[in-house]
C-alpha cells in the first residue's frame, strides 16, 4: 500500500498546517493514486487547537474516500528531546496526553510516532552534526535520562493502545540503528518501534537496505525519500543515491506489512508533480517483479538538472515547535 508521510501536508500548506488542511488535501493525494496517509501535528500551536472533532472529521473523510489513516506523528513532542536540558528534565514530554487523545480519535494505525531531532549543543559552543566530536560525550551523558523519558513515553502510548515509535534525525540524542537496536533490550522498551526515514539514515552513513532485516520487527512505518547522503534533503525516490530496489526487497523479507509512505519536501506548486513522480518510480520497481540488488536495477527519475525541490532543507525538523 502506497501512502504519504506528513511531508505531503507540510509541503502543501507550510509548517503551520491544521487538521482542516489535512482534510482538504485528502482529495488530491487520492487522485494522485495514494491509498493512505500519516496525520501529524507539526507545531504545538496546531496541537493545542486540535479537537476530538477535528480527528473525527479526518477519520470520517478518509473512510468515505477509501483512504487508510496511518500512524499519527506527534512532531512537536520532539522538542522534549532537542537539547540537553529538556532531555534531562524528568517526566513525559509536555503535551503527550493531548497527542494520544488526538491519535485515539483518528482511529488509525495503532502507532504513535515521535521524532528525535538534532541535539542542540549551541550552549556548549558546539554543533549537533553527527560527525561532531561533541555529540558522543553529550549522548553518553544523557543516556540514562533519555532512556527514562522514552520509557515513560512508551508506557503512556501502551496504556492508550498504541505502540510508541521513534523517527531518528541526524545528530539526535540517541544515535543510529545500532543504538536503537541496543535500546530494544531495555526493560519497557522491547516493543519500541522505528519510523524508517531513508533520507535521515542515508545522511547518517547507514546502509539503508540493510536496516529492515537488521531491525526486523521494529520497523513500523516508513518515510521513503532520497538524497545524496551528504545534505539532509527529502527528494523523490530515484533523485538521489539510495538503492531502493534492495531496500524494498529487504522490507518484504523482514515481514514488514505497513505502508510504503513517500516523504518529499518541496514548494506547494510542485507537490503534485513530485509525489506523482515518486509513486510512478515505486510502482515501476514493484511491476519489475523480484527485487535483485545491483546498480543496473535502479530506477532514476527524469529530474531536470535544476529544480527548486530540494533547495528546501529539513532544518524545520530541528525546531519541532
Amino acid at each position: 500500500m502506497y501512502g504519504v508521510s506528513p511531508a505531503f501536508f507540510l509541503s502543501s500548506f507550510g509548517p503551520g498546517f491544521l487538521p482542516s488542511d489535512i482534510v482538504r488535501a485528502l482529495t488530491s493525494l487520492r487522485d494522485l493514486g495514494y491509498q493512505s496517509f500519516q496525520p501529524e501535528a507539526f507545531q504545538s500551536v496546531a496541537a493545542e487547537s486540535w479537537t476530538e472533532r477535528d480527528s473525527r472529521e479526518i477519520a470520517d473523510r478518509a473512510r468515505s474516500m477509501g483512504l487508510v489513516t496511518g500512524p499519527f506523528v506527534a512532531h512537536w513532542l520532539g522538542a522534549a528531546f532537542s537539547n540537553p536540558e529538556d532531555v534531562a528534565r524528568p517526566g513525559l514530554p509536555a503535551g503527550t496526553e493531548r497527542a494520544l487523545g488526538i491519535a485515539a480519535a483518528l482511529e488509525g494505525a495503532q502507532v504513535f510516532a515521535v521524532p528525535l531531532p538534532a541535539l542542540d549543543l549551541s550552549r556548549f559552543g558546539a554543533s549537533s552534526s553527527s560527525g561532531n566530536a561533541s555529540i558522543g560525550p553529550a549522548r553518553a551523558g544523557l543516556k540514562g535520562a533519555l532512556i527514562d523519558k522514552l520509557g515513560l513515553l512508551a508506557e503512556a502510548a501502551r496504556s492508550s493502545g498504541f505502540r510508541a515509535a521513534l523517527e531518528l534525525l541526524p545528530g539526535n540524542a540517541l544515535g543510529g540503528s545500532a543504538e536503537f537496536r541496543s535500546l530494544l533490550s531495555t526493560r519497557g522498551l522491547e516493543d519500541l518501534g522505528l519510523v524508517l526515514d531513508t533520507g535521515h539514515f542515508h545522511v547518517m552513513g547507514e546502509d539503508v537496505p540493510a536496516l529492515p532485516v537488521r531491525l526486523a520487527g521494529a520497523v513500523v512505518a516508513t518515510h521513503l525519500c532520497d538524497n545524496d547522503g551528504i545534505e539532509n534533503l527529502s527528494l523523490a525516490p530515484g533523485a538521489g543515491t539510495i538503492p531502493f530496489r534492495p531496500l524494498l526487497a529487504a522490507l518484504a523479507a523482514s515481514g514488514y506489512r505497513g505502508g510504503l509512505d513517500v516523504e518529499i519536501l518541496c514548494p506547494p506548486g510542485e507537490v503534485s508533480r513530485e509525489y506523482g513522480r515518486a509513486l510512478t518510480a515505486l510502482r515501476t520497481l514493484e511491476q519489475a517483479g523480484p527485487f535483485p540488488a545491483g546498480p543496473d536495477t535502479e530506477i532514476k527519475n527524469d529530474r531536470p538538472p535544476e529544480t527548486s525541490c530540494g533547495t528546501i532543507t529539513r532544518g524545520l525538523e530541528r525546531s519541532p515547535v
